[in-house]
């Protein structure tokens, strides 16, 4: 994530539904709210698939998360 060039508070915010993974990017909702997209490496679909699926099989609150980093 550090390629994109997005904020640590930026990048704890993203939303599933935030990354497209045909377009290979990602929805960042910024400071001031405001909105832009930032494209990520095709090598990082397969990790985001990974972490994705370790939080829904997980037996704790981050099951059912709509966060890509899900936190309590």
């Amino acid at each position: 994530m550090f390629q994109t060039g997005m904020r640590v508070s930026e990048l704890i915010n993203v939303r599933l539904e935030d990354i497209d993974r045909d377009e290979q990017s990602i929805r960042i909702r910024g400071k001031g709210a405001k909105n832009r997209i930032v494209a990520y490496q095709p090598s990082l679909d397969v990790l985001l698939e990974r972490w994705v699926n370790v939080h829904r099989e997980a037996e704790f609150h981050a099951a059912d998360s709509a966060y890509l980093f899900p936190y309590k």
